[in-house]
């Protein structure tokens, strides 16, 4: 090896994506970096089925000129089929290599999953479930799944994935995209609980530039679901979304894009109500085409301000999207209301220029300690009034998270 890397591998300009939209023809990038001459260089594009590439199904043999920007590759893709690529530059007695990965989704494979939806009042905000069992070793896992309006996952108790609010905004009468997750690692031997909490987001909340009506595209919270489970004797199990599945109420009180989160945790809700299928068109479903929401920064408060008002207010130093994560060890029952602003006026906290959104977290204890943050929602903000606030104030007891699409 010498002088020589291979960098920056990208499949439609994204790394290892699994599950998102690719076109006809997944479209490869790289870059190749050394001294010497750019035209004595030769690049070859593999693809196979798996990592030690013995299962070709592209090779572009060995090539001056080969597109390192947007290499097309035209093979028939498979759903739900991880695909591994190398890329080998040679120059001289120079040769480099790197690797990397894409995974289709569902493609035009059929859905055996239908929309679900709770029955019970559509202001409560439900969380569905599922129990099921493994009982052979387990090779891979995925989860395709997609909700009106948002939706977060949990299996066994912890969340699925790395992503917030998604679907994502989009318009949810033309088109519903769905995320892929890889849950292989979070299967557990014998039962399993899969459960998807829902909000209102984008599809059923106070939301759009009309303050007089409420915009929705409709009234009903739904979910599709297909987790599909590839055991290592070579069968598969799948777990979809139909009327087996249970709905309770979850602890989300209110959600809304404009208006912020009401969660009450206090809440004894363990009574089970059945769901009911909904008829939306599955042709509205496509795989995800942009990248997930993630956290993409922590930041602390500076400071604690206490202004001339007698507010006490944090201040996180720089303007911000995201929501506040806070370490609560109130009573149960405690009541923690924070409100979001931008700025301060006479150094006081201001946020007339929001008009009626409140943009507000209200939470209520259950009593046992834990860091909290709302699920559906969030802010534009550098300053937190701690409006209601029943526990000392220590600034390591909150976090800034800031949201943004996982874009380079």
């Amino acid at each position: 090896m010498g002088s020589l890397t291979v960098e920056r591998l990208l499949t439609n300009h994204l790394k290892n994506p699994l599950g998102h939209a690719l076109g006809e023809r997944p479209r490869f990038s790289w870059v190749v970096e050394g001294d010497g001459d750019a035209q004595g260089l030769t690049t070859r594009v593999v693809v196979a089925l798996d990592e030690d590439f013995s299962r070709v199904v592209h090779d572009s043999g060995l090539k001056s000129g080969l597109d390192g920007v947007c290499y097309p590759v035209d093979i028939a893709l498979w759903p739900r089929t991880r695909y591994f690529w190398r890329v080998e530059a040679r120059r001289g007695g120079d040769r480099a290599e790197g690797a990397a990965w894409f995974e289709t989704g569902k493609l035009d494979e059929p859905w055996d999953a239908g929309w679900i939806a709770p029955e019970f009042p559509e202001d409560w905000h439900p969380v569905l479930s599922r129990a099921f069992r493994v009982d052979k070793p387990v090779r891979s896992a995925r989860v395709y799944a997609s909700g009106l309006g948002l939706y977060e996952l949990t299996l066994n108790g912890g969340k699925v994935g790395d992503e917030y609010l998604a679907p994502g905004l989009c318009a949810y009468d033309k088109w519903l995209p769905y995320q892929t997750y890889d849950v292989t690692d979070a299967l557990a031997p014998g039962e399993n609980l899969l459960a998807a909490a829902l909000g209102n987001g984008w599809y059923k909340g106070r939301y759009g530039l009309n303050r007089r009506e409420k915009f929705q595209y409709g009234t009903e919270f739904a979910l599709i679901l297909e987790l599909v489970i590839a055991f290592e004797d070579g069968t598969e199990a799948r777990i979809a979304t139909d009327e087996s599945w249970r709905a309770r109420r979850g602890p989300v009180m209110d959600s809304g894009i404009f208006d912020g989160e009401i969660r009450d945790d206090s809440l004894v809700a363990s009574a089970e109500y059945p769901v009911k299928s909904l008829a939306i068109d599955k042709k509205l479903l496509e795989p995800r085409r942009s990248p997930a929401t993630r956290e993409m920064l922590t930041l602390a408060p500076v400071e604690v301000l206490h202004t001339p008002a007698g507010e006490t207010v944090l201040d996180m130093g720089q303007n911000m999207v995201g929501f506040l994560r806070f370490y609560c060890d109130a009573p149960r029952g405690a009541r923690v209301r924070l409100q979001f602003g931008e700025v301060l006026q006479g150094g006081n906290f201001y946020r007339d220029n929001l008009r009626t959104a409140k943009a507000e977290f209200v939470f209520i204890s259950d009593g046992a300690p834990k860091w909290v943050r709302p699920q559906f929602t969030f802010y534009g903000f550098r300053y937190v009034k701690l409006t209601e606030w029943p526990m000392g104030v220590e600034l390591k007891n909150f976090s800034g998270i800031v949201l943004y699409s996982d874009l380079a």
